[in-house]
C-alpha cells in the first residue's frame, strides 16, 4: 500500500538572524499584484518606500498567504462571478429606484 503524500504546510524561512527575508523581487511581485503597477515604473520605488511594502510581504510571508497574494486571480472562478452578478443585481435595483421614484 503507497502512501498519499500531502502537502506539509511550511512556514517562513528565517535568516541568520531570525528575520523572514524579503528580497526585491518579492517587492516588486507585491506592487504588481497588489497595487496594479507595472514593475519598470518610476513610480514602484515611491510606492514600495512609503507605503512600506517590504513590511507587508515580511507579514504575508509569516501568515502564509504571500503566494496566493500575489497570484493572478482566475479570470472565471466563482469569486469574480459573485461580485459581477452582485454588481448587476445592484446596477438593476439603482434604475429601478430611479424610476419608480417619480410617479407618471
Amino acid at each position: 500500500m503507497r502512501r498519499r503524500k500531502t502537502r506539509a504546510r511550511i512556514g517562513p524561512t528565517f535568516d541568520l538572524f531570525g528575520q523572514v527575508p524579503v528580497t526585491w523581487p518579492d517587492v516588486v511581485a507585491w506592487c504588481v499584484a497588489v497595487a496594479g503597477l507595472r514593475a519598470d515604473s518610476p513610480r514602484l520605488g515611491y510606492y514600495a518606500r512609503f507605503w512600506n511594502v517590504p513590511d507587508k510581504v515580511r507579514a504575508a510571508k509569516i501568515a502564509g498567504t504571500f503566494d496566493a497574494d500575489i497570484s493572478p486571480p482566475s479570470a472565471n472562478g466563482p469569486a469574480r462571478l459573485a461580485r459581477l452578478f452582485d454588481s448587476a443585481c445592484r446596477a438593476r435595483h439603482q434604475r429601478h429606484d430611479v424610476y419608480n421614484a417619480f410617479p407618471s
